[in-house]
């Protein structure tokens, strides 16, 4: 994404000069094409930020469930030993 961010606005810069330049028939459809490019780059810088915003979300939730898993080793072992030391 970030590597095809420069591409994306230079096409996008390029296509507006030809705006400038080209005749009235060629120039609509050039704006068409420019106007389908914006749209579909927005969507797609949007959906990976939304993607990357469920993936650290996901990445946070799995971080906490090994540190609960963690702590509860911690604590059965814990348990088991007091358990052992006392029944001797």
């Amino acid at each position: 994404m970030e590597q095809a961010q420069p591409r994306v606005a230079q096409l996008i810069q390029s296509g507006e000069d030809l705006l400038e330049k080209g005749n009235e028939v060629s120039a609509q459809s050039l704006q068409q094409n420019l106007d389908n490019l914006k749209s579909r780059w927005d969507l797609v810088t949007n959906r990976a930020t939304e993607k990357k915003a469920r993936l650290e979300q996901a990445l946070t939730q799995v971080l906490m469930n090994i540190s609960l898993k963690q702590q509860n080793v911690y604590c059965m072992s814990e348990y088991y030993s007091t358990n052992r030391f006392f029944q001797r």
